[in-house]
């Protein structure tokens, strides 16, 4: 009876993992920001816990265990794609290796076949398809030299010759229910400071584009030295995105300033986390494609001047038409 039990506690575990099965049919899911999927794959699996713990391993496996590891706490995104059978797991591993690099990851470990032992058996247990073969299976895990982000791929061969990609990504940070609930009582009861005026080139993004290919956006309002996103600001998110999805062959580019408030790197470095957060919602919560916008931190070089005031005019969001 235990054996029974344990039977069908095994299979409940693995039809849970699996059940993207076929995701992509008549869903709409997103790949990460920073991780378009390879043309030709398709979702397999989808997970994404908006705070979670994640093990990452820093290391190969000793005996079937990860030598070294890393405790993390944040969103965790978990997605596996299967890919078509002209594809081999060194194109897929070459192309994402590509991505870390082009996206600011330091690579922490990397290894492939017998190196890494049998990796799917420690870490997707309850994926069927995924063949325990050590002889066609790579793996890398890198960390952003921009942000505290994490990611990890995985490549293998499967069954009927396809091959698997795992894709894990672990944006550090954030806060369990309770603590945020605290967070927002918190914020409530204070008074937020007063908004920044808005110049008119913010009364009409669109016409501002049409005209000139660039719109000053300074109503977007951030948490002073932070990249939250104020509330109010989701119209403007809006209406960012509804211009990018209702011109399909056109590319665009969110450039975000500061003032000089601090150090040249200090606003660098935060100007390019609150381009990163605009790019997010613009994405991932309203649906613009990922591949026709990029996001960059400008810190405060060239910022416009005004007399009503300099700072507003410092912090602002270019929405830019790249031609």
């Amino acid at each position: 009876m235990r054996k029974f039990f344990s039977a069908v506690s095994a299979l409940c575990l693995f039809f849970c993992f699996v059940s993207g099965v076929g995701a992509d049919e008549g869903r709409n899911y997103q790949d990460p920001i920073l991780f378009p999927r390879m043309s030709g794959l398709t979702v397999f699996n989808y997970d994404v816990k908006d705070y979670d713990g994640y093990t990452f391993p820093m290391g190969g496996l000793i005996k079937g265990e990860p030598g070294e590891v890393k405790q993390l706490e944040g969103r965790v995104t978990r997605i596996i794609y299967k890919a078509p059978v002209t594809k081999s797991t060194m194109e897929l591993y070459k192309y994402y290796e590509g991505l870390l690099k082009q996206n600011g990851f330091n690579v922490i470990y990397s290894g492939r076949n017998r190196e890494i032992e049998r990796w799917n058996s420690y870490f997707y247990p309850n994926v069927y398809e995924f063949n325990s073969s050590r002889d066609d299976q790579r793996y890398i895990c890198a960390k952003s030299s921009k942000s505290e982000t994490y990611a990890a791929v995985y490549v293998t061969l499967g069954w009927h010759s396809y091959a698997y990609v795992g894709v894990d990504v672990i944006e550090v940070g954030g806060a369990p229910a309770s603590k945020a609930a605290a967070q927002v009582q918190s914020a409530q009861a204070a008074t937020p400071p007063a908004l920044a005026p808005v110049p008119a080139t913010d009364t009409s993004i669109e016409t501002a584009l049409k005209n000139t290919g660039k719109a000053v956006i300074t109503s977007l309002q951030f948490e002073e030295g932070t990249n939250a996103i104020r509330a109010g600001s989701e119209s403007v998110l809006r209406q960012i995105a509804g211009i990018i999805k209702s011109n399909p062959g056109q590319n665009y580019a969110l450039n975000y300033y500061t003032d000089s408030s601090g150090s040249a790197q200090y606003c660098l470095k935060l100007s390019e986390q609150r381009a990163d957060a605009v790019l997010r919602q613009v994405v991932l919560v309203y649906g613009a494609d990922r591949n026709r916008v990029k996001a960059k931190g400008m810190g405060f070089v060239a910022p416009e001047t005004n007399t009503a005031s300099e700072s507003a005019y410092g912090n602002r969001l270019e929405f830019v038409v790249v031609k």
